[in-house]
């Protein structure tokens, strides 16, 4: 299983960046404890239209490109927009983002 990214503490629920089939995406997953002790990590699937009157159970992902450079362009943009909502509300340039730091 890839590198699981934590985002809520108390129900151990996050994302993990994962490549299939020529995809890069952002899945939601969550972690626990087996009986044994052991620390688990499992992607969270949901019913998702495929088709008309079609469904499939599928893993909830937010693609984000077709070769890990387009994940990485497309995160870059995302932290952007980001860095430039709270930076518009008081005034301040948006700095440019090093990719040297994105740990895929």
């Amino acid at each position: 299983m890839e590198e699981f990214f934590e985002t809520n503490e108390q129900f151990h629920s996050g994302f993990v960046i994962q490549e299939y089939r020529g995809r890069w995406s952002l899945v939601s997953a969550r972690q626990y404890d087996t009986k044994e002790g052991e620390r688990k990590t499992t992607l969270r699937f949901g019913m998702i239209e495929i088709g008309k009157d079609k469904e499939a159970r599928l893993p909830v992902a937010v693609e984000l490109g077709s070769t890990r450079q387009e994940a990485i362009e497309t995160l870059l943009i995302a932290i952007r927009h980001l860095e430039g909502d709270s930076q518009r509300a008081t005034g301040q340039d948006v700095p440019d983002f090093d990719s040297s730091d994105v740990p895929f």
